[in-house]
């Protein structure tokens, strides 16, 4: 069944098709280049309207880029900016201090959830120790927030060796703890996994032709789908409670999202109960 999860707060005007086109020059023949400082605020410009719009890592391009931190094109594509991190992971934050009990499945057009309005619970409010998985890190952003906010350990899976080496060397710089990013595809996860009591996964495989800012995101056409990726974690993951967070963008449309329980909604992301 489709689902349309709608936006109700980030609203970004852009010209699609000028988006599409760039978007395909950074996918494709650009895919593995390092983007230079013009091309950074080229692409925030053209993606959000912005120049300084790719913030990464808590800090505008201008003081990341200073800092000796760098993107692939691939990456500045697939990365969670984050405007759309902090959010999502103030949204995990609520929905574990709320025990993560169930909202409407998602069959239907969701609304948005009265749990996420306003600041959310301080951390020690959390009730279950958690640990963050990223099966796709690419810049690893989305995961770092939401480590942070829980203030939990973190892994994430990057099969790409060169996305890999550029985020190990960022994170280096940044000088984040107990955050890590194994060089392996993201199933092999499963034979060493983190042991906590909570499993808090983000899931953004690579979106691909799975989207376009003119049409939105199909959940069914990642690479790989990602409900295969959901039927993985149910059938190996060992923790008590897990969860998925499933990314979206805060504006274009999403179709075919999982018909799991729904502990949670924010601004870019659905979080998913799977036990």
């Amino acid at each position: 069944m489709s689902t349309h999860v709608p936006s109700y707060v980030v609203t970004v005007t852009r010209d699609w098709e000028r988006a599409d086109l760039l978007r395909a020059e950074l996918l494709g023949p650009k895919r593995y280049q390092t983007l230079t400082w013009d091309e950074v605020r080229d692409a925030g410009q053209v993606f959000f309207n912005d120049p300084e719009g790719l913030a990464y890592y808590g800090m505008p391009p201008s003081q990341w880029f200073a800092r000796g931190i760098r993107m692939l094109a691939r990456t500045c594509v697939e990365a969670t900016p984050d405007v759309t991190a902090a959010p999502i992971a103030r949204a995990v934050v609520t929905t574990l201090a709320f025990g993560g009990s169930s909202l409407p499945a998602a069959t239907a057009a969701p609304s948005p959830n009265p749990r996420l309005a306003g600041s959310p619970p301080d951390d020690k409010t959390v009730g279950r120790p958690a640990g963050v998985i990223d099966l796709f890190a690419g810049s690893g952003n989305l995961m770092l927030h939401i480590a942070r906010a829980l203030g939990a350990p973190a892994r994430g899976m990057e099969a790409s060796e060169k996305v890999h080496a550029h985020t190990k060397a960022n994170l280096s710089l940044l000088g984040v703890e107990n955050v890590e990013v194994r060089h392996a595809d993201w199933e092999s996860y499963f034979d060493d996994p983190l042991e906590v009591p909570t499993s808090v996964y983000v899931i953004s495989p690579p979106w691909g032709e799975a989207f376009s800012f003119a049409e939105g995101l199909d959940l069914a056409r990642t690479s790989p789908p990602v409900p295969h990726i959901l039927d993985a974690i149910a059938a190996r993951d060992t923790a008590q409670a897990c969860y998925a967070v499933i990314q979206h963008t805060p504006v274009e449309p999403v179709f075919h999202l999982p018909p799991l329980p729904v502990a949670g909604r924010g601004d870019g992301c659905v979080i998913l109960r799977i036990r």
